[in-house]
Formats: C-alpha cells, sequence, structure tokens
C-alpha cells in the first residue's frame, strides 16, 4: 500500500507484525534493497517519479513476518521539503521495531551525519553500506568492525546491484527484530552544549509519547519549528508544555549567545569525517582511475562549454531515434486495427446490432481509441525507456545541475528541469513528479508551467506539420526543426514561470541539494521493463479511458446535421469559430480540433482531416505528400503551420493532466491556472506570430 503526505502516521496499523522502516539519503539504493527483499518493483532514482509518499509492503525475511517501509530519501530529519517531513513523522510517531538505514559507499561522510541524527530518535538501527562494488573500483574498502564499535550498531556491507550481501542483511534484520541490539552510541557535543541540553531534558515532562527527553531537547534547541508543529498535531494535549519547551530553549539560545543549530551541525560533520578517516582503508594508497574519468567527465557535462550543446545534441539523438524508429510500429498497428475493422462490423451485423450504433462504436470510439493507441504507443515505448537510461546512467542530475541557475534566475526550483524532461513523455508523470519539490509555491510554478513541455501525445501533431512543410528534407533535419520547437518551449517554460514568481506566485528560490550520483552502466532488461510497465501502459491506458467517450461525442458532432444548409454541427462550429482563430494564424477548423482534443492531443490531426474531407468519421491519411495537398488545398501556408506547432506546444492541457493536476494539488484555483494560463500564452505568442508573418507578406 501507498501513502503520501502527513497522513504517514497511520501506516501504524502493523497488524501485529513488526515494522522496519528503510532510511537514507536519496539515489544510495535504498528502493532496490527494499524491492529485492519485497518483490515489489518501485521505481528507483530520486528525481521524477520517484519515492514520495512511503510505501510499505508485506515480506516474509526467514520465515518471520513483517511489514517494510520504503521512506523517501532525504538528507535530514529537520525538514525542507514534503519528503523529508514524511520520512520523519514515519520515524518519530510509526516507532518502528528496526530502522534500516542505507548509506552509499562513495558518499558514507554526508550519509552518517542523517545517521547521528537518526540515532537520537530510534533505539534498533542497522547500518546497511550499498555500492561497496563501486568503492572497490576506487581501490578502497570499508573496516566494517571499527565502525560498528564506533558507532555500536550493526553495520552490513552491501552490493544491491551484484545482489551481494543480502543473506547477511536477512539475518541481522531477522535478530534484530526478534532481540533488539542495543541502543547507538550517544553521540556528545561540546560541554556548553551539552550544559543546554542537560538544562532542557530536565523540563521535558512527556513520559508516554515514546520519544526520548534528550531528542526532544536537541530539536528544541535548534529551532526546529517542524518538529514542535508535528508534535502538537500528533500530541494536542501537550501542547501547552511544549509551547513553554520552545520558549525555554529559545531563551537559553539567546543567553548563550551560540547558534547552537549551527554548532550542532558542524560537529555532526566533524564528527562524520573523522569516522571515514579512519573507516576508510586505501589500497596502496594509489588514486582511483575511474575516479579520475568521472571527475573529468563532469568537467565536461556540466562545464560552461560543453554542457548545454551536449544537451541540445543528446535531444536531438533522443527525437531523431524517437521519430525515426515510431513510424513503422505505428503504420503496423495502424495497418492490423483497420484490417480488424470489418470484422468488428460484422460481428456486430451478426448480433443484429442497430446500424447506427454500430457505426458509433466502431467509427467513433474504436477509431479513436485505436489511433491513439496506434500513434501514441510506440514513441513512448521507446521515448520513456531512453528517458530513464539517461536516469540510470546518472545523467538526469547534471541536467538539472546545468539548468539550476536559469530557474533560479526565475524565481523557480532547479528541480523543475527534471520535472520538465518528464513532461516530454507525459505531462501527467511530469505534474506528479513536481512533488520532489519542497517549495510549496515552487512546485506550484512547476506544476502550472508543465504543460509548455510537449508530450508524446503532441508530438505526432508537431511530427506531422514539421513532415509536411520539410518533406523534402532528412530525418535529421526535421528532427533538428524539432528540437528548435521544443528549446523554444523551454525558453516559455523560464518566461512563463517568471512571470508566476514575480505576480500571483511571488517568492525568493529555495536551496535544495541535488546529488550528482556517480555513472553507472545502466540494467537494460529492468530499464524497458519497468518504463513500459511504470510509465508507458500507465499513460496509456488513462489516455484511452479518456479518449473512449471523447471519440463517441466527435462522431455525434460530425455526423448530426441542422440549418437551412443541413451542415453537421461540426462544420457549424468551425464556421462559428473561424474569425476570431484567423487572429491567432489558424483557422476555425485547427481551433476547433484543438478543443475536442482536451481528452487526448493524438486525436488534433484526425479532426482536421474529418473536417475537411467532410467525412463524418476520423480519417487516416495514406502520406505525407497527401495530408500536405489536402491541407494546402484547405489554406494551409507556413504561417499556418508555425501557429499550429506553436499553438500545439502552448496550449492547454489534456484532461488526464488536469486531473492529474487536481488530485496533486487538491485545489480548483490552481486546476484553473493550470488550464488558463498555457492557454493565454498561446494565443498571445500565436497573435504576435500572425502580425509578424502578415507584416512580411506570408
Amino acid at each position: 500500500m501507498r501513502n503520501d503526505g502527513k497522513n504517514s502516521v497511520r501506516l501504524c496499523d502493523k497488524n501485529g507484525m513488526p515494522t522496519v522502516a528503510f532510511a537514507g539519503n536519496p539515489n544510495v539504493g535504498k528502493s532496490s534493497v527494499f524491492n529485492h527483499l519485497t518483490g515489489l518493483h518501485q521505481h528507483t532514482g530520486n528525481w521524477s517519479g520517484k519515492t514520495v509518499g512511503n510505501t510499505v509492503a508485506k515480506a516474509d525475511i526467514n520465515g518471520c513476518k513483517m511489514l517494510l517501509a520504503d521512506l523517501p530519501g532525504t538528507y535530514s530529519i529537520e525538514p525542507e521539503s514534503f519528503e523529508e517531513e514524511t520520512a520523519r513523522d514515519f520515524l518519530l510517531f510509526c516507532k518502528p521495531e528496526l530502522t534500516v538505514y542505507i548509506c552509499g559507499a562513495l558518499s558514507l561522510e554526508r550519509n552518517l551525519i542523517m545517521l547521528m541524527q537518526i540515532s537520537e530518535i530510534c533505539d534498533n538501527i542497522i547500518l546497511c553500506i550499498n555500492m561497496t562494488d563501486e568503492l572497490k573500483k576506487t581501490r578502497r574498502n570499508i573496516d566494517a568492525e571499527f565502525l560498528e564499535k564506533a558507532l555500536g550498531i550493526r553495520v552490513i556491507l552491501l552490493s544491491a546491484k551484484r545482489k551481494r550481501g543480502f543473506e547477511q542483511l536477512k539475518n541481522a534484520i531477522c535478530s534484530a527484530v526478534n532481540k533488539p541490539e542495543k541502543p547507538p552510541r550517544t553521540l556528545y557535543y561540546d560541554s556548553e552544549t551539552e550544559e543546554l541540553i542537560s538544562k532542557l531534558c530536565s523540563d521535558v515532562n512527556m513520559p508516554d509519547i515514546g520519544i526520548s527527553r534528550r531528542a526532544i531537547a536537541i530539536r528544541m534547541l535548534c529551532r526546529d519549528k517542524s518538529f514542535i508543529k508535528a508534535l502538537k498535531e500528533v500530541y494536542p494535549i501537550y501542547d501547552k508544555e511544549l509551547t513553554e519547551l520552545s520558549e525555554k530553549a529559545a531563551s537559553s539560545v539567546l543567553k548563550s549567545g551560540d547558534d547552537i543549530r549551527e554548532k550542532i551541525s558542524s560537529q555532526l560533520a566533524d564528527r562524520a569525517g573523522s569516522l571515514i578517516r579512519e573507516t576508510i582503508i586505501n589500497s596502496n594508497n594509489c588514486k582511483c582511475s575511474s575516479c579520475s574519468y568521472k571527475t573529468s567527465a563532469d568537467k565536461i557535462l556540466t562545464g560552461k562549454l560543453f554542457a548545454y550543446p551536449i544537451m541540445l545534441l543528446l535531444l536531438v539523438f533522443i527525437f531523431w531515434i524517437t521519430v525515426s524508429a515510431a513510424n513503422i510500429p505505428s503504420e503496423i498497428l495502424n495497418n492490423l486495427f483497420s484490417e480488424f475493422e470489418p470484422h468488428l462490423l460484422s460481428f456486430l451485423s451478426f448480433i443484429n446490432c442497430p446500424l447506427q450504433i454500430s457505426e458509433m462504436l466502431v467509427f467513433g470510439i474504436y477509431r479513436v481509441v485505436t489511433w491513439i493507441i496506434a500513434v501514441m504507443l510506440p514513441p513512448m515505448a521507446i521515448f520513456f525507456p531512453l528517458f530513464t537510461l539517461l536516469e540510470d546512467s546518472g545523467y538526469l542530475p547534471r541536467i538539472a545541475f546545468n539548468l539550476d541557475r536559469a530557474f533560479c534566475s526565475c524565481g523557480a526550483c532547479g528541480k523543475q528541469a527534471l520535472t520538465m524532461c518528464m513532461g516530454f513523455g507525459c505531462n501527467a508523470v511530469g505534474v506528479s513528479g513536481c512533488r520532489i519539490i519542497g517549495s510549496e509555491r515552487e512546485r506550484l510554478i512547476a506544476i502550472i508551467t508543465n504543460t509548455f513541455s510537449p508530450c508524446n501525445g503532441r508530438f505526432p501533431i508537431l511530427i506531422a506539420i514539421i513532415a509536411m512543410f520539410a518533406i523534402n528534407s532528412s530525418g535529421m533535419i526535421q528532427s533538428l526543426i524539432l528540437t528548435a520547437l521544443i528549446a523554444f518551449s523551454v525558453c516559455m517554460s523560464l518566461v512563463i514561470s517568471k512571470l508566476l514568481s514575480v505576480t500571483i506566485l511571488k517568492g525568493k528560490p529555495s536551496s535544495f541539494i541535488l546529488e550528482l550520483p556517480p555513472y553507472r552502466m545502466p540494467q537494460i532488461g529492468s530499464v524497458i521493463l519497468r518504463s513500459l510497465i511504470d510509465r508507458t501502459l500507465f499513460v496509456l491506458l488513462r489516455a484511452v479511458t479518456v479518449a473512449a467517450p471523447c471519440g463517441l461525442v466527435i462522431w455525434l458532432l460530425a455526423n448530426i446535421s441542422s440549418g437551412p444548409q443541413n451542415a453537421s454541427v461540426l462544420s457549424q462550429i468551425c464556421s462559428f469559430l473561424d474569425p476570431a482563430a484567423k487572429l491567432f494564424g489558424m483557422d476555425g477548423v485547427i481551433l476547433f480540433a484543438f478543443v475536442l482534443g482536451l481528452p487526448a492531443n493524438e486525436i488534433v490531426i484526425p479532426i482536421i482531416m474529418m473536417s475537411y474531407l467532410a467525412t463524418g468519421n476520423l480519417t487516416e491519411y495514406e502520406s505525407i505528400a497527401q495530408l500536405k495537398e489536402l491541407f494546402v488545398n484547405n489554406g494551409w501556408t507556413i504561417k499556418t503551420a508555425v501557429c499550429t506547432c506553436v499553438f500545439t506546444m502552448m496550449h492547454w492541457p489534456c484532461a488526464t493532466t488536469l486531473m492529474t493536476v487536481a488530485k496533486e494539488t487538491k485545489s480548483l484555483k490552481i486546476t484553473a491556472l493550470s488550464f488558463i494560463v498555457p492557454a493565454v500564452s498561446g494565443f498571445t505568442v500565436c497573435f504576435i506570430l500572425n502580425i509578424v508573418f502578415s507584416l512580411f507578406g506570408f
């Protein structure tokens, strides 16, 4: 089961089974270890699509039945983001019988800082050091025995990738759950800090909350407002005592004249550094060539000179593969669905289904649904694995690093670059990925502007138009044009983010820690399976669910006639919208196609074709040349093509994305803004382009 938000304390219903919490920093393989022990397949990598809520599953480890909880990857128990608060609250209030703290062997010093913080609130801890195989590549090893003595807890060395160390971990978990280990060794601070902690401990009188007096005193002295607020929410009977204790802590800190929070943080870091110097064993004191290589790679991939050109070239390459490779499977699927259509009609006739009902089912619902599957499935099945490969290889966080300054200058968060990238696959997934942004203001900016990233539903429109008006160009040239349009959409995302940050969502950009994980060779099989199941099929199912009733509506509009000329309702609406659409460089057919494409953008081009041909059914095109001829005969020019492409990238989100926005924000106002902001932006830019093209005689 899965839980998001402040309701994490509700997961305390353990059904008589002990609970084991898996905690740790992001990108240390925590979810991979959890998946191995439970058989689940949580998405790993704390970027878009990451574990943000607590995931809990039953497990049988060496005959011991227990609940395992995978907590969000966090850097501190003093939360600065939604996920850190979720993890901290689980450890505080669900009181797991055991906490398995997982850290990465290559970032051990930083990881140990949070371990020391957790040891203040948890009595039973196992330290699991993952990625030891990668540490060995640098000709270094870990003295686990020394670390056990220094920390007073069990230490397990593990390589989740190589499936090594899991038996030792399972045995340690069973042993610790059945017979709890001794509490971790207490970390003492300097004498002045300890004196303040001791004095405040004597004033703590809340015996039944299960949190040590020392932990409460330290959090109070650190002025951890989130901790105080959480305690008051869970234990309202102690509201008065907590308020008084907070005031005493503030008074003590004021009298001491020191920044206790800074002192404690500094001493934790010093202690972690000292432990690492005595724990890491170098072989022959030699420098690892692989580490040197990674440093050199980052100098290129995140350097001022090559970072942006490499990102653009990579984008061109991905689009080129997606555009080129998707054509054949799309055509195969389309042919299969077309061949099955007569058989479906024959079956409906065989069961005596009325003709009108048969046509609605086949020419309305069936054609729309199969068109979406044929057009949407192949690009997604190619794009999502490629995107996941970037994520697993370690390059995706570096994209966020490169774009961080640009987004911060616009009053947004650098992590928005990650959610924006996810939007290229599906805006609904990108909106869900905005959970990784801790600041509520910046999260809303990312959600509202995510639709500026053209999703796989809009790629077919862009690809078809580019192919029509660059019909004599190579696939690489068409990919470059598509990349230029994507670069324009990124720029507009930055511009609108800036406008939002200085108007309705004012505020300063917050700081955040961005982990640059080591480069890894992705596990190809796992990547393909995960991207197909977790992303491709999930997005496709939602699109089909929404598009099926839309197909019925489109068919009815195209086949119901009225008025003196007996014109279809569809053509009458298009004629009504035509004068307004001309202001934006389009026509009424194009504009209404986007309106009807609200459930799924994939059907925009077929609707345009159906309206021009007046067939009453969704129509497919046999060749790009045939499609261009149809569009040009109905008044399309270069201006129409450009304005339609721009409006494709800058118009209202699809229904699936809007539903996701409503679910994530639980706000009708933000959902409305997510619709209005891109729509107004698209109309404005198209209006300007129409004027410019008209001035030059197009």
